[in-house]
């Protein structure tokens, strides 16, 4: 089995009325190609990496059946599609790069209505650190304006690469020669994707039910809208060879990139915010305002089981780290009584 083998640009049915096939099935179909590692890369989307990475993770604790000896990796990314036109796959090598993924989305989707994300070539440029970023290549006739925008990403970003992937109707030969002439006027390397937006040729029929949808038609009324073929479907080791012969060296680069590209969802944990004060820790902050606290309820005489008990949990508080956590709630009540609204400050409320 060839184990040098990935790819690198795959829609999932999280890729609106787009993708056929759900992140979960990537997860086991890569496993059986034998792929090295697969990346989900949805429209200006994250949403379906968890499923895949979940999945991922059931496989190899041994929850399932299948014996995934090779640990094939998930590679979190997405398509980011610009505001001017320009369409880049952007994996995470690290976890910068992955919060700058997530910011550019944010950023995108915040400054447009529900449902819309507008990410400007300035935003890409602005928050591209650290990301693997492809480009795609204009499905326009010499465009004029892909070239200037591409430059600008290539100057600022020397190692982006360009993403070399076949339209299976009958005319590849042509496009990967223009393709490869294109990559030497950018002075960038090739990378190949078979560019699936379905793990099996046997989504195709709901390929075509999605673009109905899109189209608001019947799917025998799709015509030339319709999916060609079947072929947009996941590839093994040999298929790939055989779709890029003679472009082995994009083979290669595709997973030289997944090698640099080392971020897993594993590393992301919950950080509360510090709550850090004026050089005051969260630990040092709580003991003071708690005695402060029992000073007020216990103006007289704070009672011994009173001191004890507060030592037991305030020991308790500092050792789990939830210091920050009972400071945020002092903001709050704090905040609600003095515009006198009515509230607990304890468990659930």
């Amino acid at each position: 089995m060839n184990l040098d083998s990935v790819e690198l640009c795959i829609k999932s049915n999280f890729s609106f009325l787009d993708g056929g096939s759900h992140p979960e099935e990537y997860a086991h179909q890569s496993i059986d190609l034998g792929l090295r590692a697969f990346a989900i890369t949805d429209h200006n989307s994250v949403s379906g990496i968890v499923r895949a990475h979940n999945e991922l993770k059931k496989i190899n604790s041994g929850n399932n059946q299948k014996d995934n000896i090779f640990k094939t990796r998930l590679i979190p990314g997405t398509e980011i599609n610009t505001f001017e036109g320009l369409v880049i796959t952007a994996l995470a090598k690290n976890r910068k790069g992955w919060a700058n993924i997530c910011r550019l989305l944010t950023q995108g989707k915040t400054s447009e209505k529900k449902g819309f994300c507008k990410i400007t070539l300035d935003d890409v440029l602005k928050y591209g650190e650290h990301i693997a970023l492809l480009l795609h290549l204009s499905n326009k006739p010499n465009d004029k304006k892909w070239m200037e925008l591409s430059k600008k990403i290539i100057t600022k970003f020397p190692n982006t690469a360009l993403v070399l992937s076949p339209y299976y109707e009958g005319r590849d030969y042509e496009l990967f020669i223009k393709t490869s002439k294109i990559a030497k006027i950018l002075n960038v390397q090739l990378v190949a994707s078979a560019y699936p937006i379905m793990h099996h040729s046997s989504r195709r029929k709901i390929i075509d039910v999605l673009r109905a949808i899109r189209k608001n038609c019947k799917v025998e009324e799709l015509g030339y809208n319709a999916e060609r073929n079947a072929e947009r479907h996941m590839r093994g080791p040999e298929e790939l060879k055989e779709i890029f012969i003679g472009y082995n060296e994009a083979l290669i680069n595709s997973v030289a990139i997944a090698q640099s590209c080392n971020f897993s969802l594993d590393e992301l944990t919950h950080e509360y915010p510090s709550e850090i004060s004026l050089g005051e820790t969260p630990n040092k902050k709580l003991l003071r305002l708690t005695y402060e606290g029992l000073q007020w309820r216990y103006p007289t005489k704070i009672p011994d089981l009173v001191k004890r008990q507060t030592k037991h949990e305030l020991k308790i508080i500092k050792k789990l780290n939830y210091s920050p956590y009972f400071l945020t709630v002092y903001d709050i009540v704090k905040f609600a009584r003095s515009k006198n609204i009515l509230c607990q400050g304890r468990g659930s409320a």
